[in-house]
């Protein structure tokens, strides 16, 4: 809705406090509905000064709360709707926005924490490879903000390493 910015970041602040308390079967169900929303919303390009720092914090919190509902399948990380949403939230990990870089770290957390670490790891540390090789001596603050969610991230990865290795024996 092209309504006033204001509404958008307060209906999105709202859904945000209001999706933990949704079952996920509703979650799933309405997950691509949700998706084309967050997108038309996160991509509106006609109106720059209605993404504000906070609007774009809550719909990554949106995002990530409606992705971790999904469940934990290979078909389910295979759509291509479902890597756009997580590619959304993936490239906000270096955000020159704190608030926001934070609210991306988070949304991570929460998709590893339900379980969805098997197919989202390799496209995790993918991206921590890019930022990590385009530091530079003089530009070293993306490795830098990156850091503290490689710490947090990487026992998941073990986590799965582990299960591997016990699955191959």
């Amino acid at each position: 809705d092209e309504g006033n910015p204001s509404d958008r970041q307060d209906c999105m602040f709202l859904l945000k406090l209001l999706l933990p308390h949704v079952s996920r079967g509703v979650l799933q169900s309405k997950f691509v509905a949700a998706m084309d929303v967050f997108s038309s919303v996160l991509n509106d390009n006609t109106n720059t000064e209605s993404l504000t720092n906070s609007l774009i914090k809550h719909l990554i919190e949106c995002i990530g709360l409606v992705l971790a509902a999904q469940p934990c399948a290979p078909t389910f990380w295979a759509q291509p709707k479902t890597l756009q949403s997580f590619y959304a939230i993936l490239n906000l990990i270096v955000d020159e926005r704190p608030k926001i870089r934070k609210s991306s770290h988070q949304a991570i957390r929460v998709l590893l924490r339900n379980g969805h670490g098997a197919y989202l790891s390799n496209n995790i540390v993918a991206c921590f490879e890019q930022v990590l090789k385009a530091t530079t001596q003089k530009n070293s603050k993306p490795a830098l903000v990156v850091l503290p969610l490689i710490q947090d991230v990487l026992p998941y990865f073990l986590d799965i390493n582990n299960k591997k290795n016990i699955n191959k024996k």
